[in-house]
């Protein structure tokens, strides 16, 4: 065990305070035997024995307070349900009356074409109501889930942990549309309110708004802030409005949807001045870099500028503001500036799942990591069924050696989400730095199946071959990641890690200073990532940690 991680296992696990007790108890009884043995008559070998017995407890009350702590570390792991639904008592359950969840839009246009507009729709008005802070409305991801499938009201309502569902549809053939709306209590599938509108398409706005201030009225709500929080530009020509649904629409496939900036560009050639277009375009290349497409300076410095001009003209664009945020960390490891952008945008609405999650990542880049669980699970109460979130989850407590509570997560994670590498990912890096190689092999090499060998999945699985004396087949994966770097960009943290493991240090110690130069995201989590703590004691690699200039808090 490195130098660093020992010493803060004897701090965590109250070594420390252990020692002082016992020394200062035992130097009380030494005290107090001196006085009654010699009172008694007692031979003098007794007080030599009874300090010998006193010298050896010493080194037995530390390991048994070691052990104690492994145990209370372990039985502390509260336990937590962050299932979707609880079958338990499912007829008697009650939700906070002022909760909503805002359904996709079913598509009724004649040719079925018009899926992004209805979703666009759908999405804007759950933007808007949730710039209600008495309203508790639950986040696309876990709303949008039910797209397709004949889930009961009450089903989803229960799911979600909500009281109120509103659901609804649009017809849009040429510049008429026709959308309706309905507000449904979920408990009885009592229709609270419903309503249609047959417009122009230049009365989009109108349209959003009238559904966003019924529900409010019927919820007895009131739109706080209204003509400031959430409220978006409402003179943009329609056709760049419908562009940017297309955008949107592409954002939401993932590594599938990665020409969703063509939709966003085509947008600004009708409204250069268009903030939900401009953050569009900043969406995109900031995916490029979570995906590891590029590199997070050169996905910063092309990114920062449409983010800035978005605010510049909507300044009150909370989503804008917390993913400059992560830019500034990630990107930019400006943290004070990061942290300026975080303020911002919880001052506008601290109960947005993105901006929440944002401050977790604050706490764990500060290293605190408890806050950091307590926010990430008030974003996966907000978005539910969203993966990453969940996954965030599963990575702090990863960073609090809470092994087991990671493990049940993630086999958790893995049965909502099988298809998604991270969850076999994750599991791999738990057993690997648990020393069970043989488990972590085997998650290894499903992760890297279903990553086709790209990102972290390499990773874990050249340090599980190398452990179990494979390192030809550890030189293969390394191998094969320098050619894809010839072509595309290669995170140097990866390859720092495979070369120090393989005892290259040299080598290793480059892509250090590559990972470094080129604001690789990994090195931010390296600072409470147990894998790193074999690195710990090296100077070379403490002085590029000092360089990142951690927050503290």
């Amino acid at each position: 065990m490195p130098i660093a991680k020992f010493f803060k296992e004897l701090q965590r696990r109250s070594i420390y305070q252990v020692a002082i007790a016992y020394i200062v108890i035992a130097w009380l009884l030494a005290q107090v035997a001196a006085i009654i043995f010699p009172t008694f008559e007692a031979p003098e070998w007794v007080m030599k024995v009874f300090i010998f017995l006193l010298f050896i407890g010493f080194p037995i009350a530390l390991i048994l307070a070691w052990a104690q702590g492994l145990k209370k570390s372990e039985s502390n792991e509260e336990e937590i349900d962050l299932s979707p639904s609880n079958k338990d008592n499912e007829e008697n359950k009650t939700y906070d009356p002022n909760s909503l969840a805002v359904l996709p839009f079913k598509d009724m246009s004649p040719e079925k074409d018009q899926e992004y507009f209805s979703d666009g729709m759908a999405e804007e008005i759950l933007n808007l109501l949730a710039g209600i802070r008495e309203l508790k409305v639950i986040g696309r991801t876990s709303s949008f889930s039910f797209k397709g499938e004949k889930t009961a009201i009450k089903e989803i309502a229960d799911i979600l942990k909500v009281a109120h569902i509103l659901e609804g549809s649009v017809r849009k053939s040429g510049n008429k549309i026709r959308v309706t709306a309905q507000l449904i209590k979920a408990e009885d599938s009592y229709h609270i309110w419903s309503q249609s509108f047959d417009r122009e398409l230049t009365d989009i706005f109108d349209i959003q708004d009238e559904i966003a201030d019924s529900i409010a009225k019927k919820l007895e709500k009131t739109l706080v802030g209204k003509d400031t929080i959430q409220k978006r530009q409402t003179n943009i020509d329609p056709k760049a409005y419908e562009l940017y649904f297309k955008g949107k629409y592409e954002v939401y496939k993932g590594i599938q949807g990665m020409k969703a900036d063509k939709w966003f560009k085509q947008a600004l050639e009708i409204e250069p001045d268009f903030a939900l277009a401009l953050w569009g375009i900043g969406v995109y290349h900031f995916t490029q870099i979570i995906y590891g497409f590029i590199s997070p300076k050169l996905g910063y410095s092309e990114a920062i500028p449409f983010y800035n001009k978005a605010i510049a003209l909507d300044p009150n664009f909370e989503e804008c503001f917390s993913t400059l945020a992560l830019l500034e960390f990630w990107g930019g490891w400006d943290w004070k500036k990061g942290k300026k952008l975080l303020d911002k945008a919880l001052s506008i609405n601290p109960n947005h799942p993105e901006v929440i999650q944002t401050l977790a990542f604050w706490n764990y880049h500060c290293g605190n990591i408890d806050e950091a669980v307590l926010n990430i699970k008030r974003a996966i109460d907000l978005d539910p069924l969203k993966e990453f979130p969940r996954l965030h989850l599963i990575t702090f407590y990863y960073a609090q050696r809470k092994y087991r509570k990671a493990i049940k997560l993630n086999e958790e994670f893995l049965l909502m989400y099988p298809h998604l590498s991270e969850g076999q990912r994750m599991l791999a890096q738990i057993y690997y730095v648990m020393g069970k190689f043989e488990k972590s092999l085997s998650h290894g090499k499903q992760a890297y199946e279903l990553q086709k060998g790209h990102g972290w999945s390499s990773l874990c699985l050249a340090l599980t071959l190398i452990k179990l004396k494979r390192k030809e087949e550890a030189i293969e994966i390394l191998d094969k990641l320098i050619i894809r770097g010839k072509t595309q960009y290669q995170s140097p943290s990866i390859l720092f890690s495979i070369y120090w493991h393989l005892g290259s240090f040299d080598l290793a110690y480059i892509k250090l200073n590559e990972a470094f130069e080129s604001k690789d995201i990994s090195l931010a989590f390296v600072r409470n990532d147990p894998l790193s703590d074999e690195f710990q004691d090296d100077p070379r690699f403490m002085e590029v940690m000092e360089k990142i200039n951690f927050p503290s808090g």
